[in-house]
Order: C-alpha cells, then sequence, then structure tokens
C-alpha cells in the first residue's frame, strides 16, 4: 500500500535528513491486534474522543519533551508540542461508505502547524474540504 511505503520511507530517511534530532517512532496498533507495534492504543475510543480528551492523550503518548509530532495517520491524538500532519486522501471524509474519521480529525488537521499531502490531488481536497493545508 502506498501509505505504508510512505511512511517507511520517511523512518528511514528522517535520521540523515534530521541529525541533530532525537527521532523516535512509534509504532501504534490497537489493543487487540496482532500486528508487531510499540504502543498500544484504544482506537474505538480514540476515533470517538473530542479534540481536548486527544490532546491529553496525546501528551500521555508521546510525553512533554517531544518538540515536534508528525502523525501520518490522523486516528492519532496530535502530539503536546508543535504538530504536522500527512493527509495521504479524504476518503473517509467524501464516502461516507468508508470507515469514518475520528470526529475530531477535521479540526486538528485544521490547527496543525504543517499538513502534509502526498499529491496536488490530496492537497486540493484538503484544502476543499477542510480549509487547511492551502500553502505549499
Amino acid at each position: 500500500m502506498g501509505a505504508e511505503r510512505y511512511q517507511e520511507e520517511v523512518s528511514l530517511r528522517a535520521p540523515e535528513a534530521l541529525p541533530d534530532w532525537r527521532i523516535t517512532e512509534i509504532v501504534a496498533r490497537s489493543l487487540r491486534s496482532p500486528l508487531p507495534g510499540n504502543r498500544r492504543l484504544p482506537m474505538r475510543w480514540l476515533r470517538g474522543a473530542t479534540a481536548r480528551q486527544r490532546r491529553v492523550f496525546g501528551r500521555a503518548l508521546y510525553g512533554s519533551g517531544r518538540p515536534v509530532t508528525h502523525r501520518m495517520d490522523l486516528l492519532l491524538p496530535p502530539g503536546p508540542g508543535p504538530n504536522a500532519a500527512t493527509i495521504h486522501d479524504t476518503v473517509a471524509w467524501r464516502f461516507p461508505d468508508e470507515a469514518p474519521p475520528a470526529l475530531a480529525a477535521a479540526e486538528e488537521a485544521r490547527r496543525a502547524d504543517a499538513v502534509i499531502c502526498v499529491s496536488e490531488f490530496s492537497a486540493q481536497e484538503v484544502r476543499d474540504l477542510l480549509g487547511c493545508g492551502a500553502r505549499r
């Protein structure tokens, strides 16, 4: 899948691109997932939590010593400091038969310090649907 490949490439290249930064990769999975990961999260609760609840949870998840958090999935909560969010597509907002996005995802995307879109098409969709990510 494209999103997974993108995440792998960012994770592999980040230490070389940011040599003076301490980079911690968090692989979050649901509480019952058999997939490997280093954090188990209540994904169903996160999907329905308010923006405020998710900020509190993000502080506990990432810790206060993290100056920048880059989320590659908007189901994950924002961190306590500056936040970047990658949006791969807007399917969850565009098509009601797909899994719904986290209730606070649009608000959090609008509040993000940076929104990264993986294509010009996705960027236009984000601008149209969420009203964020207008800068290049």
